[in-house]
Parts: structure tokens; sequence; C-alpha cells
């Protein structure tokens, strides 16, 4: 579809999905700005956009018990590759686009001039790093958790992944107990960071704390959780029809841990579904926004 939507229409579509839209209103503020979005996504492929999202969301926000923390997270992730990322093409349609027809040609040339297979395998490499520049889903979401979110946001996040270490002592009291196997924040660092039993003493303690110093630490932790947890996370759950193991949080409550392993390392992801829903609300208005601004 192209073109413009009929302004005239647009009250009474609104109208149909008022019962959706009570999803964005925590984060937007009321049932006339949602309908502000609906002229706004005013060219005909937007307001698709903005028509499927409003289902998708409400069903995001819907979800409750204990799948609902694993399927919310990529869900989100979903929702920021689809709003702050470029319109996807698949590795076949941009090979093929004639805005790219001088990149590719560079490589094949040279791919025929090449003798051992290595090298050839290299030039392919290159071909796929420049489509993944451009559409990565994964590179789409490091730049958004990168850019739009605060230090502390980020910090937060970072400390609600941990991988399981064991013989690890309390740091920074005199005789302090061993632990045997318990689970540290993504960015620990044996005998560096500051912790007790109950976990991560680095807000009480930043200076002993690197990601809460060195901002180029933090946003290289939350690259590698984007890179190698959230997104093999994903492919496993689409490709492998693969799940991590759900833990309910406490006895008679629907918020529950992930339990994941990666590289033959235990992972615990406390990223549960009150926490995932409230980043959605202070994130949604942005995500639109964007998507918005990007159109010209």
């Amino acid at each position: 579809m192209i073109g413009k939507i009929d302004s005239k229409k647009i009250p009474e579509i609104a109208k149909k999905f008022a019962h959706l839209t009570q999803s964005f209103l925590p984060a937007l503020g009321s049932q006339e700005i949602v309908e502000d979005y609906f002229n706004k996504f005013n060219e005909a492929n937007e307001f698709n956009t903005f028509i499927n999202l409003i289902p998708y969301c409400h069903a995001f926000k819907k979800m409750k018990d204990y799948p609902a923390c694993y399927a919310k997270l990529l869900m989100l992730f979903s929702i920021i590759e689809k709003l702050y990322g470029t319109k996807y093409a698949s590795f076949d349609e941009w090979i093929t686009k004639k805005d790219n027809q001088d990149v590719v040609a560079e490589i094949l040339d040279q791919f025929s001039s090449k003798e051992d297979w290595n090298s050839k395998c290299q030039l392919l490499e290159e071909l796929k790093e420049k489509y993944y520049v451009e559409y990565s889903g994964m590179r789409t979401v490091q730049k958004f958790f990168k850019k739009m979110l605060t230090s502390k946001e980020k910090i937060t996040l970072i400390t609600k992944i941990k991988y399981l270490h064991e013989n690890v002592r309390e740091n920074g009291e005199e005789g302090a107990e061993v632990l045997e196997r318990t689970h540290q924040a993504l960015c620990f660092v044996l005998n560096k960071c500051k912790i007790r039993t109950i976990g991560c003493r680095g807000e009480q303690h930043p200076n002993f704390c690197q990601i809460r110093k060195d901002d180029e630490i933090l946003n290289k932790y939350l690259k590698e959780f984007i890179a190698d947890i959230l997104v093999k996370m994903r492919n496993n759950f689409v490709h492998e029809a693969i799940t991590p193991a759900i833990v309910p949080l406490k006895a008679g409550t629907t918020e529950a841990f992930l339990m994941y392993v990666h590289n033959s390392k235990s992972i615990l992801g406390e990223l549960t579904d009150e926490y995932l829903d409230n980043f959605l609300d202070s994130k949604i208005k942005l995500l639109l926004d964007h998507y918005l601004s990007e159109r010209t």
C-alpha cells in the first residue's frame, strides 16, 4: 500500500481499537494521545505498522504467569527491531538491490581471483558483514540499548543477568564466608567486586564497580548480553524449538527467573514480566517518535 490514509476515517478506526490501545495508556497518558499517533502514522504502510503494533503490545501487557517473562523478552526485541531499525530486507533482497550493486560487484570480482577456499570464504563473510551493518536485528537492539538507556537503566539490566560462579569469597568484610555456588552479575570480576551473600554491592561501593566508573565497559557488557544471550535465546526459540527453564521467583507468585545455559555456563535472568512491562512503558513513546522521525 502507498499513499495517505483518509483522515476522516481515522477516528472511526481508532475507536475500533480503543479496547486494545489501553495497553499504551500508562506510557502515553491518555486516549487522545493514542489517537494522535493514529494521525501521525498517516502513510498507509506506517499506518499498518501501527495497527499491527497495537494488538502485539496488548498481548505483551496481558501475558502473565511463568512463561511471560521469556515471551516478553523476545517480543521486546521484536518491537525495538521494528520501530528502531530500518525496514527489513532479507539477504537475498539486499544482495540484488540496485543501490548495492557496486558493493556486491567489488567483492564478487575478487572472489574469482582467489585460489584458496579460505580466502573465498573470507570475502563472503565481508559481504555478509556489510548486510548485517544495515539490517541486523541484533545491532539494531544493541544501538537502541546503548543510545536510549540511561547509565542507571543499563546497570539495572546488566545486574539482573547472572552467571554461576563457584568458590567466591565475600569481598570487603573480614572473615567473610566462601560462597560455594552463587550467581553473580554479568559484569562480576573475581576479587574486585564488592559482594555479599545477598549479591552485588556496587551501588554502595561505586569506586570499586567497573561499570559505574567506565561507560565503555558498561556498554561492552550490554553488547555482550544482547549478542551472546538474548539473540541466542531468540534463535533457539525460533529455529530450534528450545526455551530456557522458567523458575518461579517464589511460591504463589507469577514472577519468574529464566535459567539458561550458554557456553556450558549457567545463567540466571531476573528479568521478570513486571520489569519488562515497566521497561516497555518507559520506552514505547520514544520508539514511536523515533520511527516517525526516521521517515523524513
